[in-house]
């Protein structure tokens, strides 16, 4: 699943964001992963599905700083 986020922000951004950072946490239970940039925003619709049906929640947030995608999943 970052994986597949990673990828998006390449596929979308390569000529507009300029860094990328990933955060992984555990906590108890789940398991929260952010991975935000410096461009704009980025469609993650089957992502945001396949989340879903996995227990988990996709949210995402775009502002003039750049975007993020958080994911919590159960463990």
């Amino acid at each position: 699943v970052p994986v597949e986020a990673l990828l998006a922000v390449e596929a979308a951004e390569a000529d507009t964001a300029g860094a990328v950072r990933v955060t992984i946490e555990r906590s108890t239970g789940r398991l929260r992963v952010e991975v935000a940039h410096d461009g704009r925003a980025f469609e993650l619709a089957g992502l945001r599905e396949r989340i879903r049906l996995a227990g988990g929640r996709l949210t995402t947030r775009s502002d003039a700083g750049g975007t993020s995608v958080r994911l919590e999943l159960p463990l």
